[in-house]
């Protein structure tokens, strides 16, 4: 169950395809536009300990102000996870790809703010201090800044970087928590699942452009 569950969080950019309700730039994340958020611009997730899960991959196909709409493809062999995800209404199959679309989030030099697919708010702010929160938009529940590192003690794509830890608490699809790992040039870099089971995964993320 746990991995019927981790496909469904996992296809398209976040891979997080709930069905919560899109808002529109709720103003609390501002600054120029990120790059990242630029037609064109991919991002990967490596997926390792799952079978028939090879790899994701996700491109921003419009961007209005610093607003992306992006699609992603998974490649999915295993048969039985195919037919689960057969009867989700937001993707499509074809032969191995499990197609996901109109994910959109808010990327500008200050941080990433999501508005369809993951719930709706502020993910990141590069300019957070630790115990900072984010509010979920419609929600009590809060995003948590945890660490913020002072030297470069992350290894990410083969150097060692500075980043900031979120936390959210997610508690459904069996998922009890969700945490982000973000870097002011590279974005998101990573993102785990901890399940109620009390058992993770975590997945890195690379970007073709940065701030």
């Amino acid at each position: 169950m746990k991995n019927k569950y981790l496909l469904l969080i996992l296809i398209g950019f976040s891979l997080i395809l709930t069905s919560c309700g899109k808002y529109l730039n709720s103003g609390s994340l501002t600054g120029t536009p990120s790059p990242m958020a630029d037609v064109g611009t991919t991002f990967s997730a490596y997926v390792s300990g799952i079978d028939g899960v090879n790899y994701i991959e996700a491109s921003v196909v419009t961007s209005k102000s610093g607003v992306a709409t992006i699609n992603g493809t998974a490649v999915v062999t295993n048969s039985k996870f195919k037919s689960v995800l057969a009867n989700h209404p937001d993707l499509t199959i074809s032969g191995d790809n499990v197609t996901a679309t109109g994910l959109q989030f808010k990327g500008t030099v200050n941080g990433i703010e999501s508005i369809e697919g993951l719930e709706p708010g502020v993910l990141v702010n590069y300019n957070s201090n630790v115990g900072d929160t984010y509010k979920i938009t419609g929600k009590s529940t809060v995003r948590t800044v945890t660490s913020k590192s002072t030297t470069d003690d992350y290894f990410y794509n083969w150097m060692d970087i500075k980043v900031e830890k979120v936390e959210e608490p997610f508690n459904s699809l069996g998922i009890k928590q969700i945490n982000y790992w973000a870097n002011h040039k590279y974005g998101l870099v990573a993102i785990e699942f901890v399940f109620d089971d009390g058992s993770s995964a975590k997945f890195p993320i690379t970007t073709s452009t940065t701030n």
